[in-house]
């Protein structure tokens, strides 16, 4: 007999059960709890998480900060109407800390941590961004993607998006397949690709 971990709860189950005797999960639907070795977490390494590969970009003790190896989420919008938005206000940053999070076992859930996030204006036009958001899953800044990561790891299966504003208030700043950075962006309704980050705490 083995201890499972219930997604639906976080209580341990006996492997022997057909449900959680807590909140009634069957012990089909349960997944392993993933595990990550704390050595192999150095910045540039990829990782598996939650059923993901990732690509850590950043360390700060036992907290690192993660992205997507390649776009997850392709014929996505940052924002479904064709309007002024940002970060704070977009349906992409709903989505990200609604179905997607909620998509993480309750064990891997509990190691994603909420951060708060500065949002700039855009460097290069000038445009404004937003107040500081709190996520659990957020879109890199034009400068976090800039100043973490190479041309060559920013490559991806598709354009993706960051959350910083474009060159106007409809438009969104995103990534080319290639690596480039633009800062002009696209609207926010147009259908660009995801690579999620994260902070999650080893």
């Amino acid at each position: 007999m083995t201890l499972l971990n219930c997604p639906e709860c976080g209580h341990d189950v006996s492997s022997w059960a057909q449900m959680c005797l807590n909140c009634g999960c069957p012990v089909d639907k349960f997944e392993t709890v993933t595990e990550i070795k704390d050595a192999s977490c150095k910045v540039g390494s990829t990782i598996t998480f939650g059923g993901y590969s990732w690509l850590v970009l950043k360390r700060d003790g036992g907290d690192i900060l993660i992205i997507t190896e390649d776009s997850i989420m392709p014929d996505t919008q940052f924002h479904k109407k064709m309007a002024a938005t940002a970060w704070a206000s977009c349906t992409l940053r709903k989505r990200l800390n609604g179905k997607f999070l909620e998509s993480f076992t309750a064990a891997d859930r509990a190691k994603i941590l909420l951060v708060t996030n500065e949002n700039p204006a855009n460097p290069a036009f000038g445009t404004k961004g937003c107040g500081d958001t709190d996520d659990y899953v957020f879109c890199l800044s034009m400068e976090e993607a800039q100043s973490l990561m190479t041309e060559q790891q920013r490559k991806a299966t598709g354009d993706w998006w960051l959350r910083s504003p474009g060159g106007t208030r409809n438009n969104t700043s995103f990534i080319y397949s290639d690596g480039t950075i633009c800062e002009e962006g696209y609207g926010a309704y147009y259908y660009l690709s995801v690579r999620p980050a994260m902070w999650i705490r080893l």
